[in-house]
């Protein structure tokens, strides 16, 4: 480091001001002159001369210890700094691209090493090296840095950036030095940590730019969506998502496993490059945890093998769905919702309907017994896994009875579909209700609540991750005329159906939420039976009528409890599949008949790629059911490892399911320099290919940093004047003694 410095100003105690100053001086010099002449008779003109010019500098440090100026200087300091060197080390390093025939990650190696580029470097600023992909490390560049493979799973810049960061020290970062193709997979974008990074950041971008932005002949799966728990013995229908490119009309085989054994194929011919649907119905044949792969035939045309299957769990449980329908008026819907209850072979009906003001008619299904109208208590209504909720006026809905079904959704986990009407959720009868806790949505109150206007129903596909709501091409020939208006959406609640007028107005048609341990459903029109009525394919039910089914099958998903020959626990997650950031909620339920007189313990933890990255802690929400959450943050395949103890007993079951696009990373090979030019720019940097990353040493020479500081010093508090002093005096005694002058 190199220092300067340059005096700024000089002050002086209040009592001395200036024109006092200037008379002792004055005085002190008089005094000197007559001195001079009073002794040069006796010493000569050559000692008397030699004589003044000690008695000056002893006189001028005398004055100014009595004059004590402060000297405010500012200090120029030029720090060498660090320099962090980021090494991309993700499989899209291992591309070869055409030029050199070499992978790009020893592309740089090559650079590195023919370059001197770290030696060279190292005049200028002390090269700190991290090799990054979804983790990022600290490398010794003399042991390290040529053995690094190209094997990360994902890129990570933002966090990449963010690590350093968090290092900095006072000595502070020059620049930073970004190796890499742009091929950025995780969740953040880089742009984000660089305002805080303080720092020019130079990238290099490594590979070439290809046609269609890199993107191989692929074919991949790219979502599954399921209920969360399947039943035994009945058909669950599960969805997959497939990508294909540069498969155009080209069939495709793909197979459902169960625990390794092949039990479904099926063979799609996708129409179109891009994106196809698929359905698979599930049939489980045992109660417990099934782990479920579908699997896409190999094709040696597919350049990208890994992304052809994905793998998860399901709980099987109970053989039928308990519901109880309950509705305030003999309405159209009803109608059709019971006719699609009665002839579906997983649901076990019961129905209720309000005939008159103190009146109810039940007809029974294949459910519970009803003997004396609506459950009266928690007890009766635990006798049911979903209680669907049509238009009761709130004369009906007492408070017992609405206390009993917040507890009956929030305590014990039931599920509740609630039905738009005229009393619900617009007519502000229920508002400050404990039915109004449970909807997802705010309640309003509005003189005319029915709106005639016919309007379009949309999927919401970015809020159905696990859900049931379709693909919008479902519903474009499904138009409804009446809706009853509901309030904002809560916090934490997700849109399934939206409307859209023919003026372009927006609103909420279906929502749901997750309600302590339950689930609510709300639907904001009575007239999802017109479209199920005009349909005319029997085999295949339409849109509206899977949508009910399957949202049935959403709130009413409870784990198996109660059976001795089941496993000492079963865990369910809420989805299969989910979006990086999202948050994902684990339930346990212990079995009870293994767990009798017995406290037991679980320990869970979160594990992605094979490797631990936190642990799980669970609430206990009931003497058998504990709850977690979680959020994982990266696209990849994730596991959860949990581990139960009951007295002697122990067992240990895996979850497993999808975050985002796990195999994204080598799905795309093309040199992305927009994002690493947009890094450049806005940290103030530069973008270089990899033939001119020498340049980049010229640039970092510009930024050494230059600090200024002030700072002031008293002179009486500098110990080495009053030294000289001492030493001017003894100097002149010792000359007047040595010439005899004394």
């Amino acid at each position: 480091m190199n220092f300067s410095f340059k005096i700024i100003d000089v002050r002086f105690g209040d009592f001395w001001n200036f024109p006092l100053m200037i008379a002792v001086t004055a005085l002190w010099l008089v005094f000197l002159v007559y001195w001079n002449r009073f002794t040069i008779s006796v010493i000569g003109k050559v000692w008397s001369k030699r004589f003044l010019f000690l008695r000056l500098l002893s006189g001028a440090i005398l004055l100014l210890y009595l004059f004590n100026p402060t000297i405010v200087y500012l200090k120029t300091r030029t720090k060498r700094g660090r320099a962090a060197i980021l090494f991309d080390t993700s499989q899209s390093m291992d591309r070869r691209d055409s030029a050199g025939k070499i992978s790009r990650l020893d592309s740089v190696k090559k650079m590195i090493g023919e370059q001197s580029f770290l030696k060279n470097l190292d005049r200028e600023a002390a090269p700190v090296c991290f090799a990054f992909n979804r983790d990022i490390e600290e490398i010794d560049p003399r042991k390290d840095f040529f053995s690094l493979k190209a094997d990360g799973e994902a890129t990570d810049i933002a966090g990449a950036f963010r690590h350093i960061r968090e290092l900095k020290s006072d000595e502070g970062w020059n620049a930073a030095i970004l190796f890499s193709d742009g091929r950025n997979t995780a969740s953040q974008s880089p742009l984000d940590e660089i305002q805080s990074l303080d720092c020019p950041v130079y990238c290099v971008g490594v590979g070439e730019k290809t046609p269609n932005g890199g993107i191989p002949p692929d074919r991949a799966i790219i979502r599954i969506q399921t209920n969360p728990v399947a039943l035994l013995h009945q058909k669950n229908r599960i969805r997959a998502q497939l990508k294909h490119t540069g498969f155009k009309d080209k069939p495709v085989t793909v197979s459902l496993l169960e625990n390794g054994k092949t039990i479904l194929e099926k063979t799609v011919s996708p129409p179109i490059e891009g994106e196809t649907d698929l359905a698979l119905d599930y049939t489980p044949e045992k109660k417990g945890l099934s782990l479920l792969r579908i699997v896409l035939a190999p094709d040696q045309g597919d350049a990208v093998s890994e992304n052809d299957s994905a793998e998860f769990t399901l709980p099987v449980t109970e053989d039928k769905i308990k519901v109880l329908y309950t509705e305030g008026t003999l309405r159209w819907e009803y109608k059709f919702l019971k006719r699609s209850l009665a002839s579906d072979p997983n649901m076990a009906p019961a129905f209720l309907i309000r005939t008159s003001a103190d009146k109810e008619f039940t007809q029974q299904g294949e459910g519970e017994k009803i003997s004396s109208g609506f459950p009266q208590s928690l007890e009766e209504l635990q006798s049911f896994q979903c209680v669907i909720l049509g238009d009761m006026p709130r004369a009906f809905m007492t408070d017992e009875r609405m206390e009993s079904l917040e507890k009956f959704v929030g305590e014990h986990g039931g599920g509740l579909i609630i039905t738009g009407g005229y009393h619900i959720p617009c007519s502000g009868e229920y508002r400050n209700t404990p039915l109004e806790k449970l909807l997802p949505v705010r309640m309003v109150d509005m003189k005319n609540p029915i709106i005639p206007l016919e309007y379009a129903v949309i999927p919401e596909q970015k809020a159905g991750e696990g859900g049931f709501q379709g693909e919008e091409k479902d519903w474009e020939n499904v138009r409804l005329s009446r809706w009853y208006p509901s309030g904002e959406l809560k916090p934490g609640a997700q849109v399934l159906l939206k409307r859209r007028t023919k003026t372009g107005e927006e609103g909420i048609l279906a929502a749901r939420h997750t309600y302590g341990k339950g689930r609510v459903v709300f639907l904001s029109s009575d007239e999802f039976w017109k479209p199920a009525f005009s349909h005319g394919d029997k085999d295949s039910p339409a849109i509206t009528e899977r949508f009910y089914l399957e949202g049935i099958r959403f709130a009413a998903s409870q784990p198996l409890s109660g059976d001795k020959e089941a496993p000492l626990f079963t865990p369910r997650l809420d989805q299969v599949h989910y979006n990086p950031g999202a948050k994902g909620i684990l339930n346990v339920e212990w079995n009870k008949e293994r767990i009798k007189n017995v406290d037991p313990t679980l320990h869970a933890e979160l594990l992605l790629q094979g490797k631990i990255i936190s642990n799980i802690d669970f609430r206990r929400d009931s003497p058998n059911i504990f709850t977690s959450s979680f959020t994982p943050e990266l696209d990849g395949n994730y596991e959860i490892r949990i581990t139960g103890e009951a007295g002697e007993e122990k067992e240990t079951l895996v979850v497993k399911f999808i975050v985002g696009k796990p195999y994204q990373e080598i799905e795309s090979f093309s040199l992305n320099d927009s994002l690493l030019t947009a890094i450049a720019q806005a940290s103030k940097g530069g973008y270089y290919d990899l033939s001119h990353a020498k340049e980049i040493i010229a640039e970092i020479r510009k930024e050494k940093r230059i600090e200024q500081k002030p700072g002031e010093r008293e002179f009486a508090s500098q110990p080495g004047w009053m030294l000289f002093l001492i030493i001017l005096l003894n100097l002149e005694w010792y000359l007047r003694r040595k010439k005899g002058l004394l």
